[in-house]
């Protein structure tokens, strides 16, 4: 069954007519293709819909018809929220895959699942959105992919699946094998040539040029030039690795396979998934080696027609070349060979950088010094802003070098700044390691850098006056309707904590007084003193802000309604009209847990097993199940095994295909004649039998013969001559006689 889904992603319906449903995935680049043919028009779909299976959720990408009237779809994996957000540049320093896609995702909705790639790299990626970040990061990292769309989670592994010692075996699971091997680029000499003519004379005994001859002593030449190579050793390295692929028919193979596991019963040694490693065994071709399963296409309603395609574990020289040239490509496109950034990263896409910058002592400190100094904060935001810093180090942001761009807008206000703060500039170029001619000049003004840090400043209160203090206080909000007298300062206080060891007053007033006691607990105490009243208010109530977790101890909590809505209870959640495990918010929900609706709907466990009791589009209430055993009655059978063993008495009933009838003359009705029988009934003579052989064919191959004589009487002797019967009536009379004669 595919569920449907609207372009603004809601529902409408489902479908169940449908055939040739076919899923195929790419283990190489994570992508995986939904097709199949509608087989009724109950439900409009177009271009840009949405499909869900129990698997995974899907963008329709084509819409097509045929003679038949039929229409066909062709959807991929919807990863739009991936491809929502651009990156006009994305960088990492020395970090892993993992805290680099968490980046990436960011406010897109998905998150990372597994990893088990734990290198670090460097990566720099420009104009692209966050897909094209995590195919990048793939590349640079070498690893695969896989999208899981309906958790919306990306996880990132050195190479998916698994050798499980499973094997594709001719006359078992194996339809089909085909081995294509081609010979189209074959050689066996190669004359490799590098930057600015370099060649391999001065390291193969003076031969520019090596050979392969495993397979023929055919000599077949290719030059292969690349710059990239300054080192005669080296290349010359490469050169043979690459003349061994060379010289040997590329091979490759297709399957048409049958997946046991999802067929039957007990098979499930025999399951297999994309990425695996199988054994290929195939007597009619010899083969028996290790292959792994890079592209698989599955047929959900017929898995007998799955195929997929299978390649050696190991590539070739080329192929590793390539990805490593692909990988390097990303890496250089933020680090040059002197370790200095070559392209343009917005301050707001490297890793941590806020962290780095804004949260280091250094320029806190700076900023508070400037504060102090005139009071001008915009103008040191500014100057700080339009720096243009060749080397800025923070740990905290793991960036050796930046480039901070400054605002074209602004230049004539730069260049007056820098002017006026060149002693700032040269401190902040130089790392900030003059930062003590900067305390030398804050001094000249009156500042002295020890007292900056206001821990321990000393304010002369003589200086400050009475309208000083009340202007003060008033604008800062800190107390309501103040007045300020010679040595008194009354009002009403507004958002203040008080604290301390001792607060004493003829009266404290407060709507709530919350005590905290020396277990944690919080206390509140009633308007009277006396205790806490029978009547549930606010002061007597359980408010969740203060509740402590394992903070409520007793023998028996009463609850005569309780409403919590949206609430989690041991990481189940509430909701308005259901109480669900993690994100199974229904009862067809895959995700393992469980779902128990206020409308009767249930459902219990995850994607292969499951108890479902669900409501359909029809109105109606379907139960599923789908267990590893499922037991009954006292014998304690399983359902499988009760109708495996219904499979077998009604595979031992016979029934009857069909009946042939011959026949033959046969002169006893006890011996069966023996001569030939005919398929046309002979005639009999008188006195002997007619003998009929049926002969039924049953389902089962087998037949049957049953025989019928019958025999043919002997005609009796002549009876007496009867009476004489009655006169006859009288004739018409007769006319005149002539006679003719010839000569």
């Amino acid at each position: 069954m595919l569920k449907i889904y609207d372009t603004n992603h809601n529902a409408i319906g489902h479908i169940v007519k449908y055939k040739d449903l076919k899923v195929a995935s790419d283990v190489t680049t994570g992508d995986q293709t939904l097709s199949f043919t509608y087989m009724a028009r109950h439900h409009e779909i177009c271009e840009e819909y949405y499909i869900e299976t129990q698997d995974a959720e899907y963008v329709v990408k084509e819409k097509s018809v045929s003679t038949d009237g039929f229409l066909s779809f062709v959807a991929v994996l919807n990863l739009e929220e991936l491809e929502a957000k651009p990156w006009s540049s994305f960088g990492i320093t020395d970090s892993t895959i993992e805290d680099a896609a968490k980046l990436a995702l960011a406010g897109s909705g998905w998150t990372v699942g597994e990893c088990t790639v734990t290198k670090k790299r460097n990566a720099g990626i420009l104009q692209t959105n966050t897909l094209g970040v995590i195919q990048k990061l793939c590349t640079a990292f070498m690893c695969e992919v896989v999208y899981d769309t309906k958790k919306k989670t990306v996880s990132f592994y050195d190479q998916v699946g698994q050798d499980k010692g499973n094997f594709f075996l001719t006359g078992l699971n194996l339809k089909r094998l085909q081995r294509k091997g081609s010979t189209y680029d074959y050689y066996t000499r190669i004359i490799p040539i590098g930057q600015d003519g370099l060649t391999i004379e001065s390291v193969n005994d003076g031969k520019n040029y090596l050979e392969n001859y495993q397979y023929t002593n055919k000599v077949k030449t290719y030059i292969w030039k690349d710059e990239s190579y300054t080192d005669a050793a080296a290349m010359k390295e490469d050169a043979e690795a690459r003349l061994k692929d060379l010289s040997k028919p590329e091979v490759s193979y297709s399957a048409d396979i049958i997946d046991l596991a999802k067929q039957r019963a007990g098979y499930d040694d025999f399951s297999f998934s994309l990425g695996d490693t199988i054994t290929l065994i195939d007597a009619a071709t010899g083969i028996r080696e290790k292959q792994r399963i890079i592209k698989l296409t599955q047929y959900p309603q017929d898995h007998t027609k799955d195929e997929c395609e299978l390649a050696n574990k190991l590539p070739s020289f080329e192929e590793a070349r390539e990805k490593l040239q692909a990988a390097q490509e990303i890496i250089n496109t933020v680090i040059s060979d002197d370790g200095r950034y070559t392209g343009t990263i917005n301050v707001s896409d490297i890793l941590h950088f806020d962290e780095g910058v804004y949260g280091s002592s250094a320029v806190g400190n700076l900023q508070g010094l400037y504060n102090t100094l005139d009071g001008s904060l915009s103008e040191l935001k500014l100057a700080v802003g339009q720096i243009e810093s060749n080397y800025i180090k923070t740990e905290e942001a793991d960036i050796k070098f930046a480039t901070i761009e400054s605002l074209k807008a602004l230049e004539a206000e730069t260049t007056s700044i820098k002017s006026k703060y060149a002693e700032f500039e040269s401190t902040v170029t130089d790392e900030l390691a003059a930062n003590k001619a900067l305390i030398n000049e804050l001094d000249v003004k009156k500042i002295n850098a020890a007292d900056a840090d206001l821990k321990y400043a000393s304010i002369d209160f003589s200086n400050i006056g009475i309208a000083a203090m009340k202007k003060f206080y008033s604008e800062s909000g800190l107390i309501k309707n103040v007045v300020v007298g010679d040595q008194t300062i009354t009002g009403e206080l507004v958002g203040v904590t008080i604290k301390g060891d001792l607060i004493e007053g003829n009266t404290i007033k407060a709507d709530k007084l919350v005590i905290k006691g020396e277990d944690g607990l919080y206390y509140k105490l009633n308007t009277n003193g006396s205790g806490v009243t029978s009547e549930q208010t606010d002061y007597n109530s359980l408010n969740g802000t203060v509740i402590q977790a394992k903070s409520i101890t007793a023998d028996k909590v009463a609850v005569t309604d309780l409403v919590a809505f949206g609430a989690d209870i041991g990481g189940n959640h509430i909701g308005h009209d259901c109480i669900y495990s993690g994100a199974k918010t229904s009862a067809l929900n895959t995700t393992r847990g469980f779902y128990l609706g206020s409308d009767g709907q249930v459902g219990f466990g995850d994607t292969n097993e499951y108890i479902q009791f669900y409501k359909g589009d029809d109105g109606n209430f379907h139960l599923r199940i789908s267990a590893g055993d499922i037991l009954f009655g006292k014998s304690k059978k399983t359902v499988e095994s009760a109708i495996t063993e219904i499979d077998t008495k009604v595979n031992n009933v016979k029934s009857i295909v069909g009946n042939t009838y011959t026949y033959q003359v046969g002169t006893s009705m006890t011996d069966v004649p023996t001569g030939e029988w005919l398929t046309s009934m002979p005639n009999v003579p008188q006195g002997q039998y007619l003998w009929t052989k049926e002969t039924t064919l049953y389902s089962d191959a087998t037949t049957s013969v049953g025989y019928i004589a019958t025999r043919m009487g002997v005609d009796g002797a002549g009876g007496a001559t009867g009476p004489a019967g009655p006169q006859g009536p009288q004739g018409n009379q007769g006319g005149p006689m002539s006679r003719f004669s010839t000569s």
